[in-house]
């Protein structure tokens, strides 16, 4: 990328001489002084406001051939609404990804790798940010592409669809990681699960959010007057202040005032919490309740505090409960203050699951002695030198103090907070920490949350008292309205796929004592085609067993009856309960178990026809409380079935996908027409196509076959 990656080289290099230099000079590394980080450089920057209320921070810096330029938007999440959760993060994500109505997306990657520089936007809870870098040289190109994406974004289709697919991915992971879950949750408990400062995405509030919504969002909230721009790096100010009043002196200012920062309010939800996942085999303790902001005059001691309660290997609860006990892997504390509103402070612990509510009474201990009595001179110390050493890394340039002195103005903070801040860590004595815990740290009004599989704990939850469980199941997407069916609309249901299974001969499946076939194929994954094998064993009614061959290994997955279990890399197990809900979905809505069983499932005709691929169709929706969104196409003339639509879960990430599989080239085997090719798609890109090898009927299987195999 031009110059820049050459600048980081040489900089590499140049530290790698420091180090070879400083080996050679001083021989042993132990006699090597180490001198004080000493406190944060703070630049005065050139602060100036544009006719149309844009305000400009520059810093000049001529020590690398480089400028970084950032805008802060006052925007956020916390204004998007309830019914369209995700809309501000999807509109910061199209902004770049989409380009503007001069350059799309894709050719403004190409610009920028040929200029070697970046662009990003994003918006978070409480603003927005927009950041470009390049060389000096290029700054003018860089400026103009960020004002073009600021004030011109394009917006197209084809980027927003792909972000909410990004989105509903995300959310069909989102319980994967146990300390994510433990981090989403516990603000729900303190500011309430509707509050704008603890709500999260569904499938619902993503689907709901269209084009309209995001220029209306960019509309409303992308306005001059309501950004803070820094520039930083090898500039002259004067060309600069040129080039800003170039490409954004034009932009009016808002014709209206920024709507009202959301208040925030308190849920004051205190006692115990369960989150039952019941694959964990470790667990998960937090206790935690309302904390403050980065201004409140505790700010400073409640740093120092958590420093010392949690705040590394040498903290409290680390040396407590993980070096003195070994029970937990991890364990700490976080003030958790926030810059536009409180926070949560939280105290927590990853433990093994025999050992969580000890884990607890350890957790609650430490707090009741840390209000008890002050810290040691040398604890507070110690915590001192991390905080200040933190923060000089943490604001290693003058750049990065720039980007913090114009967030301090953005939320209102005084200029010299930071230094401000620095005082006071280095000020504050033991008492006064012990004071402010004192009047920040209310054990009585916590809530305490626990997960993982209470019934690997050693100890009955009822010791605890009342517990309420949290549910985080994720709702699934809602599905396309179906009109409120009739009787004539239910029988003629009936009908259509009587006449389906008629001509499938349905009647001869008594004939059938189990089936053994072969399938080849491929799988469209990633932009990647894979090609598969698949052998399958049925006995029925309900008995399955499928091998299926791919280029990564071998897989095999059971099911029959009580009994469940799948082969992978590392052996026979048993199934997973997700993955066992999923095949039995698989076995409700394939062909045979369709004509199996649907005699007791309610079918429903709906008013019009369909085209499929030429054939015209009989469209059925199906009433089942495991499958969602089922429909079955029968061909109106030959009472084949053609197709089926589905909700399905996507192989890569889990996420709800609408799944199409469509059948052909139908073939008879004991009397029953068996389609020999299935096609594949979710969300309209296909997936699958599979033919049948081979398929025999009546080979003598026995349930023995689905007994799982010796470890």
């Amino acid at each position: 990328m031009k110059y820049i990656h050459q600048v980081a080289l040489i900089a590499g290099l140049g530290l790698l001489a420091t180090v070879g230099t400083a080996a050679a000079q001083f021989g042993d590394p132990r006699e090597i002084p180490i001198p004080s980080l000493g406190t944060v450089e703070i630049p005065d920057p050139i602060r100036y406001e544009m006719d149309n209320g844009m305000v400009v921070m520059m810093v000049v810096d001529h020590e690398f051939p480089i400028v970084d330029a950032q805008a802060r938007i006052r925007a956020g999440s916390i204004y998007e609404p309830a019914e369209k959760v995700g809309l501000a993060s999807i509109c910061g994500e199209v902004m770049r990804t989409g380009g503007s109505t001069k350059v799309d997306g894709d050719a403004l990657d190409e610009m920028l790798e040929s200029l070697g520089a970046s662009v990003e936007t994003s918006i978070g809870q409480n603003s927005g940010t927009a950041n470009i870098s390049t060389l000096s040289e290029d700054f003018g190109t860089g400026i103009e592409i960020l004002a073009d994406l600021l004030r011109r974004p394009a917006f197209p289709e084809e980027k927003i669809d792909l972000a909410k697919k990004q989105e509903r991915t995300a959310i069909g992971a989102r319980n994967d990681d146990p300390f994510e879950v433990m981090q989403r949750e516990f603000p729900k408990l303190i500011y309430g699960a509707d509050s704008p400062y603890a709500r999260q995405t569904e499938y619902a509030t993503i689907d709901a959010i269209t084009r309209a919504d995001l220029v209306e969002f960019h509309h409303r909230f992308f306005h001059p007057d309501r950004i803070i721009l820094t520039v930083y790096g090898d500039f002259d100010p004067n060309v600069v202040k040129a080039k800003l009043n170039q490409v954004f002196g034009d932009w009016p200012p808002a014709t209206e005032p920024p709507p009202p920062i959301p208040p925030v309010e308190f849920a004051n939800v205190h006692g115990n919490f369960l989150i039952q996942k019941g694959d964990m085999t470790n667990s998960f303790v937090l206790m935690g309740h309302p904390g403050i902001r980065m201004d409140d005059p505790d700010y400073p001691a409640m740093q120092l505090y958590h420093e010392i309660m949690g705040g590394g290997f040498s903290s409290h609860l680390f040396n407590e409960i993980r070096t003195k006990r070994g029970l937990a892997y991890a364990a700490g504390s976080s003030a958790g203050a926030g810059m536009a509103q409180p926070g949560g402070e939280i105290f927590f612990a990853a433990t093994q699951s025999d050992s969580t509510v000890a884990t607890l009474g350890y957790i609650r201990d430490e707090i009741d002695k840390s209000l008890a009595n002050p810290f040691t001179a040398d604890e507070v110390q110690h915590a001192k030198d991390g905080i200040l050493n933190s923060m000089v890394f943490q604001n290693a340039s003058k750049g990065a103090v720039l980007n913090r002195l114009a967030l301090y103005e953005y939320h209102g903070y005084p200029k010299d907070f930071l230094e401000t801040y620095q005082n006071a860590i280095q000020s504050l004595e033991p008492d006064a920490i012990l004071d402010a815990a004192k009047r920040n740290v209310v054990p009585v009004e916590m809530a305490t949350m626990l997960m993982g599989n209470p019934e690997n704990f050693a100890l009955d939850l009822a010791s605890l008292g009342e517990v309420n469980e949290i549910d985080i199941t994720i709702p699934e997407p809602a599905g396309e309205e179906i009109p409120i069916a009739t009787d004539a609309d239910m029988e003629r249901g009936m009908g259509i796929i009587q006449a389906m299974a008629d001509a499938a001969g349905a009647k001869n499946l008594g004939k059938i004592h189990d089936l053994e076939i072969s399938e080849s194929g491929s799988f469209s994954i990633q932009g990647m085609t894979l090609q598969i094998g698949l052998e399958t064993e049925k006995l029925l009614p309900d008995c399955e067993k499928q091998v299926q061959k791919t280029p990564m290994g071998q897989f095999t997955t059971a099911i029959c009856g009580d009994v469940a279990w799948i082969v992978q890399m590392q052996g026979p197990q048993e199934m997973p309960a997700e993955v066992r809900m999923e095949m039995e979905k698989s076995q409700v809505r394939d062909y045979l178990g369709l004509l199996t069983n649907y005699a007791s499932i309610r079918f429903q005709a709906l008013p019009e026809p369909a085209d499929v691929d030429g054939r015209q169709c009989d469209v059925v929706y199906v009433h089942s409380e495991s499958v969602a969104g089922w429909k079955i196409y029968v061909d109106s003339t030959t009472h084949e079935l053609v197709q089926m639509e589905y909700r399905d879960r996507s192989m890569m990430t889990g996420a709800p996908v609408n799944a199409r599989e469509v059948f052909s080239a139908y073939e008879p085997i004991e009397g029953v027409a068996w389609p020999r090719a299935r096609s594949v798609f979710h969300d309209g890109e296909p997936l699958a196509e599979i033919e049948v090898t081979s398929i025999t009927a009546n080979t003598g299987l026995t349930k023995d076959a689905f007994a799982m195999p010796a470890q």
